[in-house]
């Protein structure tokens, strides 16, 4: 499920999907809820463009001060009583200020990178669980989705724009979401929409009896038929 589609491409939604998507004009975005948009992505990359401008401006700056004086250390102890060097001595001064500076801008230009690479995890993020919520439907009861795929978002990976599951499933890596939670429900029936049940003995009804479910002490349901 993309992020951004045009008018034609939402008309071909079903109903449960189009509700996921909010119009402005021809274009429909997918909305959901704590989702960082690109727009907040752009914001914190043109604050990250701006730092690394101004430090490689200190940079240039410290560069021709440190061609021109030398080493500034020992020379600051030399020039301090002569009037001489009053002005070689303030370019020193200068001098010591801008590293400080320098210091500075590269300490905040770390911590911006770090919000930067954590925003941008946060959205990918975000938009697999929107992908595994829409694929999930039909394959896991309603009312078991949100849990169990705020969970199953860590076993996958965005690649070339598609949602993958990740190395961490072993054999089952590189499946696409649907197939996944296909395989992923085998054996765990109390995640299968009633109407999916199975037949004779699988819990699903045949229409003589009566459909019961009850919840076992390890939180699974169990679906039973009771005959008249």
């Amino acid at each position: 499920m993309k992020y951004k589609i045009d008018k034609a491409a939402f008309d071909a939604l079903p109903e449960a999907i189009q509700a996921l998507y909010k119009g402005e004009g021809d274009t429909y975005t997918l909305q959901v809820e704590g989702i960082k948009t690109p727009e907040d992505v752009e914001n914190v990359q043109a604050a990250l463009r701006k730092e690394r401008e101004e430090h490689d401006a200190t940079k240039a700056t410290l560069k021709t001060t440190a061609a021109d004086l030398g080493t500034a250390t020992d020379k600051v102890t030399v020039y301090e009583n002569d009037d001489s060097k009053k002005l070689e001595k303030e370019q020193l001064v200068e001098f010591a200020r801008l590293q400080r500076e320098n210091e500075a801008l590269t300490a905040d230009n770390g911590t911006l990178k770090a919000s930067f690479d954590s925003l941008t995890g946060e959205v990918t993020t975000n938009k697999i669980v929107a992908h595994l919520r829409s694929e999930a439907k039909g394959i896991i009861r309603e009312d078991a989705i949100d849990n169990e795929i705020q969970a199953l978002a860590n076993h996958f990976v965005s690649a070339d724009g598609k949602f993958l599951t990740n190395s961490t499933l072993g054999d089952k890596s590189g499946l696409e979401a649907k197939a996944y939670l296909t395989q992923f429900v085998e054996g765990r029936s109390y995640l299968v929409p009633t109407s999916k049940g199975g037949g004779a003995g699988g819990g699903g009804g045949s229409g003589d009896g009566t459909q019961t479910k009850t919840e076992t002490d390890s939180g699974e349901i169990s679906i039973f038929q009771t005959l008249d």
